[in-house]
């Protein structure tokens, strides 16, 4: 699915992001930590507040590979070599593309 995203560390750990677009060239990103490792609830929550600092420090480290990445604009022809695993991407261009109109 456009602009979601899914790491499956273990089957007691996932981190879900969602991308929600702000405008042409800015992003805000929303970030869910799941665990199913430590069920004390004092416990739980320190887990999941420490998650949540470790998940902004690689957030933070991942901005400078976004930032200088190329092209900076996805647009929907842009002479790749698109396959068929590649059809949801070409599926939202093409809707993009009608929103823009």
């Amino acid at each position: 699915m456009p602009n979601t995203w899914q790491n499956i560390i273990s089957d007691k750990v996932r981190i879900v992001a969602a991308f929600a677009p702000i405008d042409e060239e800015h992003t805000h990103i929303y970030l869910r930590f799941y665990q199913r490792f430590i069920n004390t609830p004092g416990l739980q929550q320190i887990v999941n507040s420490l998650s949540k600092i470790m998940n902004k420090k690689i957030l933070h480290q991942d901005r400078r590979v976004v930032l200088t990445q190329l092209p900076i604009k996805s647009e929907f022809a842009m002479g790749e070599n698109l396959v068929q695993g590649d059809l949801p991407i070409i599926e939202f261009r093409k809707r993009r593309e009608l929103l823009k109109r």
